[in-house]
C-alpha cells in the first residue's frame, strides 16, 4: 500500500512538472550560464539588481532567492521574460601530435545566438503574519552547438591525417541543459519586522548531448554518451530563509538551498559520473540592504554555490575511470563565491531605478578545459540596470538589461603537450515584467 501510494506521488509530481515546462515551453526558452550555469538573478527587478535581493525581496519571484522575502511582498501576480544573447567560442592553437587526440587547430563560434527566458510568480498576504505564493522560473543551463565543418583529422589509431568534421571531429557537437524549478512557498512574520520562509523545490531537467562520440573509447557505456536525443530528469529539494529589518534603516536576509537530487538521465549514463546523474547543488546566500537616504536602499548579497559537491560537475578529469563512473570524469568546476551589489532609487512615487554590479571568479580551472568547451561558464562580472514604472494603481512595468564582458580561459590540452585550448564566454540580456497588484 505504501509503495503504491509513493508511486502516485511521484507520478503526480512528475504530471505537475511536466506541465509547468510545457507552459515555460510555450516560447522557445532555454536557460544559459551566468555565474557557473545559475542565472545571475530571476525576477525583473532582480536581475536589474545583479541578481541581489536576500534582505530586500522586491517582487513575487522572491522565492528563487530567500522565501521570507514573501511576507513584505505584498499581494501581486507578475510574469517577465527575457532576451538572452550569450557569445561562446572556442579556440585550438597548435597541431595534434598525439595519436588519440582527436583536436586539430580550429577557432569556431557556437550557434544559435538568440533563447527566451520566462518567470511567472505569485505572493498573496494570507493574514497579518501569514503569506503564500509560486515561483516558477528558469534556475540556469548550458547550451553549445558547435557547427559541422570539414577539416583534416588525425586518426584515432595511427595519428595520419583523416578527412573529418567538427569541434572533435565529429560532426555537429554541443549540449543543452535545461533545469526549471517550481517553487510553492509559505512566510510567516514572526514579529512584525521579521519572517521565515519554506519554499519546497520541484524540479525538472533536460539534457541533449550531440558529437561526443569521439569519447567513447573513454566511456563504460559508449553508446548511453551521445547523439540520443534528449532526455528529462525529475527531482525535488528545498530552500529555507529568515529575512527582517534590524533598524529602519538597516534590512538582513539569509537562505540556504539544499541539494536537489535529480532523477538519472536516461542515455547518458556513460557520459555523466555515477551512471548519468546530475544533480542540482547546493547553495546559500547572506544578504544586507541599507537605506542613507528615504528613497534609496543600497544592497550587498554574498552567494556561495557548492558546485564541488556534484560529481557529474565537479569531477576533476580523470583518464584512470571511464566516463559514467563514480570517479569519471566530470566538468572540474570550482566552488564560486558571488558578491552582488545593487542599488534601488524611488525617484517618484511611479518611478524606481536600478543599477546592479556582480563579481566572482569562473568555476573552470585552465586544467580542465577539454570537457568545458561544450560548458564554457566562465564569465566573471556582470553589469546591469532597469527601470520601474507604475502606470497605473494596480499595474506596473520594469525592464532589465545585462552586460557580462566576454572572458576567455586557456590551458594546456590535457591529452597532447603541443596544443593549448582556449574557451570564451561573453553575454547581453534585455528582461520586460509586467506585474499586477492587487
Amino acid at each position: 500500500m505504501g509503495t503504491t501510494m509513493q508511486d502516485r506521488v511521484r507520478r503526480r509530481t512528475q504530471r505537475l512538472l511536466t506541465a509547468a515546462a510545457g507552459l515555460a515551453m510555450l516560447l522557445p526558452a532555454a536557460a544559459e550560464a551566468t555565474n557557473g550555469y545559475f542565472q545571475h538573478g530571476y525576477g525583473t527587478a532582480s536581475k536589474a539588481l545583479a541578481g541581489a535581493g536576500a534582505a530586500l525581496s522586491t517582487d513575487a519571484l522572491a522565492p528563487s532567492i530567500n522565501p521570507a522575502g514573501i511576507a513584505f511582498t505584498g499581494n501581486r501576480v507578475e510574469g517577465g521574460l527575457s532576451f538572452f544573447h550569450p557569445k561562446r567560442s572556442v579556440k585550438v592553437t597548435g597541431q595534434a601530435s598525439q595519436p588519440g587526440n582527436l583536436l586539430t587547430e580550429s577557432e569556431i563560434d557556437s550557434d544559435r545566438p538568440l533563447f527566451f527566458i520566462p518567470n511567472l510568480g505569485v505572493s498573496y498576504q494570507a493574514s497579518e503574519r501569514l503569506a503564500l505564493g509560486v515561483a516558477l522560473y528558469g534556475n540556469g543551463g548550458i547550451n553549445t552547438e558547435f557547427p559541422a565543418f570539414d577539416r583534416q583529422c588525425p586518426d584515432p589509431q595511427s595519428g595520419q591525417p583523416v578527412p573529418g568534421s567538427g569541434v572533435f571531429c565529429a560532426g555537429e557537437a554541443g549540449v543543452d541543459l535545461m533545469q526549471l524549478f517550481l517553487s510553492p512557498t509559505a512566510a510567516y512574520k514572526v514579529t512584525e519586522d521579521w519572517s521565515v520562509g519554506v519554499s519546497p523545490i520541484l524540479a525538472y531537467q533536460r539534457f541533449k548531448a550531440e558529437g561526443l562520440e569521439s569519447f567513447a573509447p573513454l566511456s563504460q557505456q559508449p553508446d548511453a554518451l551521445s547523439g540520443n536525443g534528449a532526455s528529462d530528469s525529475f527531482g525535488a529539494g528545498v530552500r529555507v530563509g529568515v529575512q527582517g529589518a534590524a533598524t529602519d534603516w538597516l534590512r538582513l536576509g539569509a537562505s540556504y538551498k539544499s541539494r536537489i537530487y535529480m532523477s538519472r538521465l536516461d542515455g547518458f549514463e556513460g557520459l555523466f559520473a555515477e551512471q548519468g546523474s546530475f544533480d542540482v547543488p547546493p547553495s546559500w546566500t547572506v544578504g544586507a540592504a541599507v537605506r542613507p537616504f528615504e528613497d534609496l536602499w543600497l544592497l550587498v548579497d554574498v552567494e556561495r554555490i557548492l558546485y564541488s559537491n556534484i560529481p557529474a560537475v565537479g569531477n576533476p578529469l580523470n583518464f584512470g575511470a571511464p566516463l559514467g563512473s563514480d570517479s569519471g570524469s566530470g566538468f572540474g568546476w570550482s566552488d564560486m563565491t558571488v558578491v552582488k551589489i545593487g542599488a534601488q532609487w524611488q525617484a517618484t512615487a511611479d518611478l524606481t531605478l536600478r543599477a546592479g554590479f556582480s563579481t566572482t571568479s569562473q568555476p573552470v580551472p585552465e586544467d580542465q578545459l577539454l570537457l568545458n568547451i561544450v560548458a564554457p561558464g566562465v564569465v566573471e562580472e556582470h553589469f546591469t540596470a532597469g527601470i520601474g514604472y507604475r502606470f497605473t494603481e494596480n499595474w506596473q512595468l520594469d525592464a532589465a538589461f545585462l552586460y557580462a564582458p566576454t572572458v576567455t580561459v586557456s590551458g594546456r590540452n590535457p591529452i597532447d603537450p603541443a596544443q593549448d585550448i582556449s574557451v570564451s564566454l561573453g553575454e547581453f540580456e534585455a528582461t520586460l515584467g509586467l506585474s499586477y497588484l492587487f
